[in-house]
């Protein structure tokens, strides 16, 4: 198991370092239709240069085909009451796309509408990361409760939900680096 003091220091090192607040900062002040229009690319000036990290994995005539099949659903996620169901949406509407791209999505039309996660989604290198904690059921959410279980707490009471994924995500190999080595050095002074 991962020291706590360790996770306590890793988590700080992510609050220096993380982009994904200033990321959906930029949604929250952008009106509904025009946050929609840059999230699926297809405002009239998107560009590949705006695209974001995790869908720079895709092609951008992908991404603009995607947009246009959840264009016709903008009504529907502007109503949505909260996060689970503007996934829902997302996840009905894109087709053939790994559940990693749909969450990104689904987590800045979010957070322009106002309603974030309440659950920690687990998906590609977020699973692992759990994992890598010691998290070894095969649901794809985590709750509070999950974390109390397994004597975490402390990421449940200092990060919200959304920056839980990208934590798990970000650091899932440093939880086991000193098996692995694979640490990068910014953060090897934490964990290992």
């Amino acid at each position: 198991m991962f020291n706590i003091a360790n996770l306590q220091n890793l988590v700080k090192e992510y609050k220096t370092h993380q982009t994904l607040d200033k990321q959906l900062k930029v949604f929250r002040k952008l009106k509904f239709d025009e946050a929609f229009d840059y999230i699926t690319l297809t405002h009239k000036n998107s560009n590949p240069g705006q695209i974001f990290p995790h869908f720079r994995r895709r092609w951008c005539s992908h991404l603009k085909n995607w947009g246009k099949n959840l264009k016709n659903e903008k009504t529907h996620i502007k109503q949505c009451k909260n996060f689970e169901e503007i996934l829902s949406e997302v996840r009905n509407n894109i087709s053939g796309e790994k559940p990693l791209y749909k969450y990104d999505v689904a987590l800045r039309l979010g957070a322009n509408i106002g309603h974030m996660p309440k659950m920690v989604y687990l998906h590609a290198g977020t699973e692992k990361g759990a994992r890598n904690l010691g998290f070894q059921h095969a649901t794809q959410t985590l709750i509070k409760n999950d974390f109390d279980k397994h004597n975490l707490s402390c990421l449940w009471s200092s990060l919200k939900p959304y920056q839980i994924e990208d934590f798990l995500c970000i650091y899932k190999e440093c939880f086991l680096c000193k098996k692995s080595g694979r640490c990068n050095d910014r953060i090897k002074k934490f964990c290992c």
